[in-house]
Order: structure tokens, then sequence, then C-alpha cells
């Protein structure tokens, strides 16, 4: 954050030894507010590029940001947005971004708005591959969304129709 150094040298020319010591204290904490604030901004940054990357199927872009969020410390800001990212991973049937968002902590029966897991995602967009991947890592195909829907009743309806997860020729999207 050598840019954010540079602009504080520039507010204040000089540093802070011309001040007296309660203007000095007032800039170290003014400092440390606006590190913090670039780090959530960079936070923010990183957790929608990851939500970006795996909803457009990046793999190696999705992984190059959880790799750089841990080695600045904003692992946990990204992490908190995995979840997300993996509802859209599922979505889109991106296979090898599920693993690797539930590898990194990804939360298997999270929830989106509508009350809807990533497996719900999965089903409802005919990624048969993905769901059945969810249930063997231990998705509860029970879970309700805010409609009553379970993701069980969805694959139940596949069943039904001949369609079960094994169908459908989409075990390649795992």
């Amino acid at each position: 954050m050598a840019g954010a150094a540079c602009r504080n040298e520039q507010a204040a020319p000089g540093g802070a030894a011309g001040h007296d010591a309660p203007a000095a204290e007032a800039l170290a904490v003014d400092e440390q507010a606006a590190a913090a604030g670039s780090q959530q901004g960079a936070a923010r940054a990183a957790a929608d590029a990851l939500q970006d990357h795996c909803c457009c199927g990046r793999y190696d872009e999705a992984r190059r940001v959880l790799r750089e969020a841990g080695d600045e410390g904003l692992e946990a800001a990204v992490l908190a947005a995995a979840t997300a990212a993996l509802h859209l991973a599922c979505a889109g049937g991106h296979g090898r971004l599920v693993k690797l968002l539930l590898r990194k902590g990804a939360a298997l029966d999270g929830r989106d708005a509508q009350g809807r897991t990533p497996l719900h995602a999965a089903v409802m967009h005919s990624h048969r591959g993905v769901a059945a991947h969810l249930l063997q890592a231990g998705a509860d195909a029970s879970l309700r969304d805010a409609s009553g829907a379970s993701a069980a009743d969805l694959i139940a309806a596949w069943a039904a129709q001949g369609q079960g997860l094994e169908g459908g020729g989409l075990a390649s999207d795992v």
C-alpha cells in the first residue's frame, strides 16, 4: 500500500514531527482508519472478483484470488463471499470451481437470499454431476428454500422423468 503512504506524506509534508502530541495521535488514528478502509476495499474487490470468476467458470483466476487473499490477510473476507461464489459455480455447472471452493471452506449448505443452497442451484440448472458431488460431500437435500421447495423435491422430479442424478451425461461437469 505504498500509494496510501505517499498520499499521507503529501497531505502532511514533514510528517507528524512538527505537530503537537494530540494532533500526531489524531493523524495516526486517521492513518489506521485509512489502512483499515483500504483493506476493506481490497477485500471487497477480491470477493467481487472471486464471484465473477466463479460465475464465468474461470478456475485459474478464482484460484489465484483465493491464493492471494490468503497471502494478504484478506482470506476471511474473501471466504465469507465464497458461499455466494459456490452458488454461482453450482448454477453454472463449474465442477472444478465447486471442488475448489469446498476445499477452501465455502459453506456446503449456505443459503442465498431466497433460502436456496448450492445444491438447489445445481439441481435447478440441471447440473447432475455437480449435484451428485454436493450430495457425496454431505449436502442436505431436505433443506427448503423460501418457497418451500427442497433439492430433494427437484431431484424426485428428475427421477419421475427418468433423469436421475446418474442420467444426462453431465458427469463431466465435476
